[in-house]
């Protein structure tokens, strides 16, 4: 069992495919968490992602490769309890939403010569002041590992805010992807849309493309 700060891992009595845990807050109200228990929820969630990796290559298929996290706040946004828990996969291969946005970042790839759709989506956004980039939180900030913004097309259930993991910006000494990266930027999401009246608030994020390499990031959407 992982323990954090503010949060602890846990099974899921109802799992799904892949490998499935939780992370649970202590604290009860889920629009009551705090930047840094967000944070600390993602950092428990990074943990029980590696573990999870090193336990499917020695013990199980050797294939989980994918991560997917989903955190629903309250019933409204499909949640089964009011306190907070974040479910955490791992696949075999890329699911959903992050199977469709891969597949479409290859292709985008191919027919613009290396571009790379993720940072060009951010920099069309940026261009109509929707967008803070990764280099502009760094120069109002002095730091910017992530990029977010509103986004232009949100699905009808939610994804009106957005955060990306800039891969390019983090520290080669550990470029793994990190979900604790976007803890900041998530807990400001629903903040922000809490303000605009928001309760029932959906979380998912998934691994894409992210620094232009090929090197891959998380997406979060809100």
């Amino acid at each position: 069992r992982i323990h954090g700060r503010h949060c602890m891992s846990a099974g899921n009595a109802f799992k799904s495919s892949g490998l499935h845990g939780l992370i649970i807050w202590t604290r009860h109200a889920p629009h009551r968490l705090t930047p840094e228990e967000v944070s600390d929820g993602f950092q428990a969630a990074d943990l029980w992602f590696e573990r999870a990796l090193a336990w499917d290559t020695t013990q199980g298929s050797g294939r989980a490769r994918h991560p997917v996290m989903f955190w629903n706040c309250f019933r409204g946004a499909g949640a089964s309890q009011i306190h907070p828990h974040m479910q955490l996969q791992l696949f075999g291969g890329p699911v959903a939403q992050g199977a469709l946005l891969l597949e479409q970042s290859k292709r985008y790839g191919q027919s613009r010569k290396g571009g790379e759709l993720c940072r060009d989506f951010i920099l069309a956004h940026d261009h109509l002041g929707l967008a803070l980039t990764a280099d502009t939180l760094r120069a109002r900030c002095g730091t910017g590992v992530f990029a977010c913004w509103a986004s232009l097309t949100p699905r009808v259930g939610g994804g009106e805010l957005c955060a990306l993991e800039d891969s390019a910006s983090v520290d080669e000494s550990d470029s793994r992807p990190r979900l604790a990266r976007l803890g900041l930027a998530v807990a400001l999401m629903q903040s922000a849309l809490q303000r605009c009246g928001a309760e029932a608030i959906s979380v998912v994020a998934f691994q894409v493309p992210s620094g232009g390499d090929g090197r891959k990031g998380w997406f979060v959407r809100c």
